[in-house]
């Protein structure tokens, strides 16, 4: 029970930078109802191994984060809550472009 609170501050922060709360959220109920699909069930065990890491160590493993995020970014068909959410904007940001003929042009 004393954990208890600690895993829920850790999946929500997890939700809020890198998961999304609509993806968390989906992926908590579908766990507790046990009909997960392989790739999203890769994803309930990758944070939870993200949690778990946390307690022992204190942190979370940044790079194995970007890993799950990429993961989710490369199939849209499985984390539809996670592609409509703000938090995947995050990880699009907007691309600005110089032309050749405009000032400040350096190459």
């Amino acid at each position: 029970m004393e954990l208890r609170y600690q895993v829920i501050d850790l999946e929500a922060s997890l939700a809020e930078e890198w998961l999304s709360p609509e993806l968390m959220s989906a992926l908590r109920s579908e766990n507790l109802r046990s009909d997960l699909t392989e790739k999203r069930s890769e994803i309930v065990g990758q944070v939870k191994a993200q949690v778990v890491g946390y307690l022992r160590l204190g942190s979370f493993n940044s790079r194995r984060l970007a890993d799950i995020v990429n993961y989710i970014r490369l199939t849209p068909e499985s984390f539809e809550e996670w592609h409509k959410s703000d938090t995947a904007k995050l990880f699009a940001p907007p691309v600005f472009r110089n032309e050749k003929k405009a000032s400040g042009y350096f190459f």
